[in-house]
């Protein structure tokens, strides 16, 4: 009934097809072919001799020279070498990448790092006087600590469990343990005793957060963020006063059929496709997220799964995920992937590229329409400095050729995505 009714939906909406003839007229497009030509050289060449460890220290050493001396968050993006606002959806993918590095190196400013940021993010939580209701962006002026927006929704909890859970169970570092634990606590604290929602200060729900356990639930990245939600509950604070209430909805969304639910997140119709990458990414998260708390078979069934819908895209953060749950290594696939990683550019900004066909990229004839919109998609994956980038890789399409029509490139991205796929690399490869 549930795929019944998807079907419906995404036959019901209007598509669209985006390409560079929207923008400009054939004459101002071989003007940005060149400049596009001129971006992609430029990456390259300063990539010559540059090694994958030296690109994660270039980004670490960036990011961490742009936090003030007391709070350490990561802004999405840098202007002019400024950095930007500070999330807390970045800054949880930068603490999972520590999590791994620490995992890795065991070194004292690694652990200080990271100790830090863990205080950081229990501080903005404090800021809005709600316990577990993280602000999504701060500032940090006069070294005084402030929210610029209390909005924030279930897929930044998805992304700082990712860190949470990888602190866990990588390391058995106490004050590390004693921070993560005391602030996961106030998370599902408030969750559970909101029914499952995110309720700010004035009683408001936040939009695309309700996880409530829900027999027609059709949206499976929230199916996934609860029930990652209750297995981690249970597992860290089994003793606990909200415990029981845990054990009940876990009991009742299995009831729903969620264990098979996820099992079938990825649905192609004629040239529709859903759900969008970002979302497809945000399930391997809380697969990962699943697995690490209960080894279940059916979050390892699901990974699978998905990732058949994305073979062809060689997705790095997706193949890591499953050296991970796999006990298996893959050296081949470990090799591969470090040399697709040596492609990343360090210098990765919003910079517009428009696709040349006379540089002997095969395009793909059966692109499929994403979120209603269908782009220009190669058959097999461009090495990165040649794609048009955004500002975190690996919930993108892997295939695409070109993009960020009008930009001025004036934004530089910060590399987190880099970070985490490295030290992961790296964890899987010495583990």
């Amino acid at each position: 009934m549930k795929t019944f009714l998807l079907i419906i939906l995404m036959t019901s909406v209007a598509c669209t097809s985006l390409d560079v003839g929207d923008y400009y007229t054939a004459e101002e497009i071989s003007k940005r072919l060149v400049q596009s030509e001129e971006v992609i050289a430029t990456r390259q060449q300063r990539l010559e001799g540059v090694s994958l460890h030296y690109k994660a220290l270039f980004f670490e050493e960036k990011l961490t020279g742009a936090m003030s001396s007391k709070w350490k968050f990561c802004p999405k993006v840098f202007q002019k070498n400024k950095a930007g606002v500070f999330r807390m959806d970045m800054t949880a993918l930068f603490l999972a990448s520590m999590a791994f590095k620490f995992a890795v190196t065991k070194e004292e400013i690694d652990k200080t790092l990271i100790l830090n940021i863990l205080d950081s993010i229990y501080a903005a939580d404090s800021l809005n006087k709600l316990d577990g209701f993280l602000p999504y962006k701060v500032s940090v002026k006069r070294g005084e600590l402030k929210i610029i927006s209390n909005e924030t929704h279930i897929n930044v909890y998805t992304q700082l469990f990712f860190a949470y859970i990888s602190l866990l169970e990588m390391n058995k570092d106490s004050q590390i343990r004693q921070r993560v634990l005391r602030h996961f606590k106030l998370v599902i604290n408030h969750l559970q005793a909101n029914d499952f929602k995110l309720v700010d200060q004035e009683g408001q729900e936040s939009e695309y957060s309700d996880i409530s356990p829900s027999f027609f639930a059709m949206n499976g990245s929230r199916q996934c963020a609860l029930m990652v939600l209750l297995d981690a509950g249970l597992k860290y604070f089994p003793n606990e006063a909200f415990s029981e209430k845990l054990k009940s909805a876990r009991a009742q969304i299995s009831s729903y059929g969620y264990e098979e639910d996820i099992q079938s997140l990825h649905f192609k119709v004629f040239s529709l496709e859903l759900p969008t990458h970002s979302s497809s990414w945000l399930n391997m998260l809380s697969f990962y997220n699943g697995f690490r708390t209960t080894e279940a078979e059916h979050y390892v069934t699901a990974y699978k799964n998905l990732l058949a819908r994305y073979a062809d895209e060689q997705n790095v953060f997706f193949l890591l995920i499953g050296q991970l749950i796999d006990e298996d290594k893959n050296k081949t696939v470990l090799e591969e992937l470090k040399r697709k990683l040596e492609g990343f550019p360090v210098n990765p900004a919003n910079s517009e590229i428009v696709f040349d066909d006379n540089k002997g990229i095969a395009l793909s004839e059966k692109a499929q329409y994403v979120k209603n919109i269908k782009r220009l998609e190669a058959l097999c994956p461009v090495p990165f400095y040649r794609r048009p980038l955004k500002s975190f890789e690996w919930k993108q399409n892997q295939m695409r050729v070109d993009g960020n029509f009008t930009s001025s490139g004036n934004q530089e991205y910060t590399g987190i995505d880099y970070l985490l796929a490295y030290w992961m690399l790296i964890f899987i490869s010495e583990s």
